[in-house]
């Protein structure tokens, strides 16, 4: 029993070839492709991530930063208060100031 592929002409196989090497060559693209695009994202993300905490961090210091310079406000109007006759206008003097 011959196989009926046999009979079929030459450049039918050289087409099915050509297909064939086509479609493997853009299987291999698209996977290379992909990882560059994960790759990609990785290092946005890692990008993205070290941005956060550097933003992070500089707030946390301009809250520590404008926290003591209130507290300290708050400190000298109530000293400035304690020490007076009329402690309502010494402590927004203090404030004032």
């Amino acid at each position: 029993m011959i196989p009926w592929f046999i009979h079929l002409p030459r450049w039918v196989f050289v087409t099915a070839g050509i297909i064939a090497f086509t479609l493997v060559c853009l299987s291999i693209h698209k996977c290379s492709v992909k990882q560059a695009i994960e790759a990609d994202r990785a290092a946005t993300n890692a990008e993205a991530q070290e941005t956060a905490r550097a933003a992070d961090e500089a707030a946390r210091g301009k809250i520590d930063a404008t926290r003591n310079e209130v507290e300290q406000g708050n400190a000298d109007a109530r000293d400035a208060a304690a020490g007076s006759d009329d402690p309502l206008k010494s402590a927004f003097d203090a404030l004032r100031r």
